[in-house]
């Protein structure tokens, strides 16, 4: 038997490359909007090694999930800019009906992204039986005056154009 397994130790084989500062690192760059595989090679770990880590390091899947609601928050807030930046596309009159299609291709792209980690909130929403919106799809008072507001706002701004 090895001495080192027989002394208690951790097992033979390569030694865990955790610590708490290459964690910090790793969530940061997540939480930055870099994808786990991206992530995980810009601070020299494997994607899986990060998976096993979930499992292994106490407290370490929550630090990782966090990291992954503000990559998410990350998406919404580059939506917004988007949005920004192609209403100055559609109003530029060289060279902004190309720069208008890669903003609505990054907006799609993104869209995408949400609808598949967030179905419940960006997924599509299917009709009920009678007709109705599933619940998750219903907006209540509050959420209907904020998007009117957008939208007010949206078609002042296409006028001012």
């Amino acid at each position: 038997m090895n001495a080192r397994v027989s002394a208690g130790n951790r097992p033979p084989g390569r030694p865990r490359k955790y610590n708490e500062a290459l964690a910090e690192r790793l969530c940061d760059a997540i939480a930055d909007g870099l994808s786990l595989k991206r992530a995980a090679a810009l601070c020299g770990v494997g994607p899986s090694s990060v998976r096993r880590w979930m499992d292994a390091v106490p407290g370490f899947k929550a630090r990782y999930a966090r990291a992954c609601e503000l990559r998410l928050l990350l998406l919404e807030e580059k939506l917004l800019d988007l949005c920004e930046e192609g209403h100055d596309a559609a109003v530029d009159s060289e060279g902004g009906s190309a720069r208008l299609r890669a903003v609505k291709l990054e907006i799609d792209t993104i869209k995408w992204q949400l609808s598949k980690l967030l179905p419940r909130q960006y997924g599509e929403k299917s009709a009920g039986a009678e007709g109705e919106l599933p619940l998750s799809a219903r907006m209540d008072r509050e959420e209907m005056a904020v998007f009117a507001e957008m939208l007010a706002a949206a078609r002042a701004r296409i006028g001012e154009g």
